[in-house]
Order: C-alpha cells, then structure tokens, then sequence
C-alpha cells in the first residue's frame, strides 16, 4: 500500500510542476486512473480531480519539479526536456524503501497536457493522467 501512496505523491508533485512555463495557470481538470498488480479496483477506475497552478509554480519547470519531487524523497533525479516531452527518471526512498520513478509528461497546448508515471519497488505501477484547462480563477 505504500507503493501506491508514493506513486500518488510523486503523481502530485509531478502534476503541478510539469505544467509550469507552458501551461496556463488557474483551474485544470485532471483524470487519471492506474494499473499494475494488486492495485485496488476503485484506483483502477478513472478519477476527476482539479488542482490549482499558480503562476509562481509556472516560473521555472524543472526548478518547480525538482523541489516538489525532493519534499517526497526523491533526491537523485534526472529531468530532460525535448520539445514538447518531459521525461523524469528518478529514485525515491521512503518507509525505508527505494522506488523507482519513471515519466513521461506531454504538453500538448497551453491548456492540455497528458502524463504516464511508472513507479516500480516490489512490482510496477503506472497512473495515467489527462489534464484539461478550466479557469483563470482559482478559489482561495
């Protein structure tokens, strides 16, 4: 279970980040869903979410990326960009175990990007996530 924490935070911190200097800030409507061995069936699902990118958050991608992936444990990373492709590579430890995060970010426009993260400790894990602009106005 705590693979799946993990994979969700560095979901997280992926998802804010990533956006930065090409996306849009304000609302985005994320839906993700994942799959791997022994993932509960309600996290197999599709889910709707929103989250926030604010306009400091979109300053510098990869600076934005690293510190929120570092506040999970992963300190040794290794971030490249190639257009519009962002790809991660990282090892994260936490509850005294290393994970191994692989990503694959896509901006597609200012208001859309896609996301594949792969986590893999004991098994693999990969959460898929679609990212739809919303609004400039993010509630407080």
């Amino acid at each position: 279970m705590s693979r799946i924490v993990l994979s969700g935070m560095l979901l997280l911190a992926c998802s804010f980040s990533v956006l930065a200097n090409d996306l849009k800030p304000g609302v985005w409507e994320i839906t993700s869903s994942m799959e791997g061995e022994g993932i509960p069936k309600q996290l197999t699902r599709e889910q709707s979410s929103q989250e926030c990118l604010t306009a400091e958050e979109g300053s510098d991608m990869v600076a934005t990326m690293r510190k929120r992936w570092n506040e999970t444990g992963c300190q040794d990373m290794d971030i490249s960009r190639d257009g519009d492709k962002i790809e991660v590579a990282a090892s994260c430890e936490a509850g005294g175990r290393t994970t191994e995060v692989d990503a694959l970010i896509t901006v597609h426009s200012n208001e859309h990007y896609s996301s594949e993260v792969t986590t893999t400790n004991d098994s693999s894990v990969t959460t898929y996530r679609e990212a739809s602009w919303v609004s400039s106005e993010c509630e407080q």
